[in-house]
């Protein structure tokens, strides 16, 4: 069993990847960790990046992460990354910049992808949810359209929450923050 991990804690068994963070940390290629579900093994498959947020796995072994700053890389099956260009503009700051990303089910056939980001609307800011097609090089994106805005756009700069599932029926779940505002959480 292989997992993806955003710093160096395994929990579960298996062959754990990670995505390296920023300098100065550097990992060894390869490290066995003793776990109370037994061994992992740490593997450095590429990096480093700056507050790496999310992973996507597309068919053919290549994968897109999410750096908060605004960026998305592909990342080659060799570790080699390249910046997508074409990103939506997000609005950086605290908690919020460019978050999740997921590949469409049907991506082999669709090239779709579904990013979520904080959006800055009038010096407040909300969470957003964009679909996309990666072009046939997987070096941009386009047809980029914002397909959802939570509302209203407020001046917190926390809990966007910012996850997004597609279902089988090809229904989109998207989780959002109560943006710093708890009585909302519920709501």
């Amino acid at each position: 069993m292989r997992f993806v991990l955003f710093a160096l804690i395994a929990v579960a068994t298996g062959t754990a990847l990670y995505f390296g963070l920023t300098a100065p940390l550097v990992a060894p290629q390869h490290k066995i960790f003793e776990t109370s579900a037994g061994q992992v093994a740490v593997e450095r498959i590429a990096g480093p990046f700056s507050h790496p947020w999310a992973v996507t796995f597309l068919p053919d072994g290549v994968k897109l992460v999410t750096e908060r700053g605004g960026r998305l890389w592909r990342v080659d099956q060799n570790g080699a990354r390249t910046e997508v260009a074409g990103a939506p503009a997000v609005r950086v700051e605290g908690q919020g910049g460019l978050l999740d990303v997921v590949a469409a089910k049907d991506f082999a056939e669709s090239r779709e992808i579904f990013l979520t980001f904080s959006e800055s609307v009038d010096g407040k800011s909300r969470t957003a949810v964009a679909a996309a097609w990666l072009n046939e090089t997987g070096h941009q994106l386009e047809n980029v359209q914002v397909i959802f805005h939570q509302r209203p756009s407020t001046g917190s700069t926390i809990h966007y929450g910012s996850r997004v599932v597609e279902a089988r029926d090809g229904t989109l779940w998207v989780t959002l923050g109560e943006r710093g505002l708890d009585i909302q959480a519920q709501n």
